[in-house]
C-alpha cells in the first residue's frame, strides 16, 4: 500500500522537488503522511471493532444458554493493549514506507514527472 502511495504521488515529488524541497524534506512528508495515514486506519479498526464486540454481547446475553456466562461489560482489551497495538501498526507502517518513500524522495523532479 505505501508503495503505490508513493508511486502515484511522484509528479507531486517532482514538482516539491523543483521548487526547491530537499530530498529530506520530502522523505518527512511522505513518512508522516504514511503514519498518520496509519494511525487514523488503527482507531477506526479499534472503534469498528469496539462496536463489534458489543453487537455479539448484546446478541449472545439474548441467548438463555450462554447469558449466564458473559459478564456484565464488554469484553475488550485493556487501554494499554489497545496503545501498544496503535504504536506497533504505526510503527510497521512507517517501516515499509520508508523505502517506496525514499525512492520517490530521491527522483530527480524530470524524472518522477516524466513517469514512475
Amino acid at each position: 500500500m505505501t508503495g503505490a502511495l508513493s508511486r502515484q504521488r511522484a509528479t507531486e515529488v517532482g514538482i516539491l522537488k523543483a521548487v526547491g524541497f530537499r530530498t529530506r524534506t520530502v522523505l518527512t512528508l511522505l513518512i508522516t503522511e504514511m503514519a498518520l495515514t496509519a494511525a487514523l486506519s488503527a482507531l477506526l479498526a479499534i472503534a469498528l471493532g469496539a462496536a463489534a464486540s458489543t453487537a455479539a454481547t448484546v446478541f449472545l446475553r439474548g441467548d438463555r444458554e450462554l447469558a449466564p456466562y458473559l459478564d456484565a461489560g464488554t469484553p475488550l482489551p485493556a487501554a494499554p493493549t489497545l496503545a501498544a497495538l496503535l504504536a506497533l501498526t504505526v510503527l510497521v507502517v512507517t517501516a515499509g514506507a520508508f523505502v517506496p518513500a525514499r525512492r520517490a524522495a530521491n527522483l530527480q523532479p524530470a524524472e518522477a514527472m516524466r513517469h514512475w
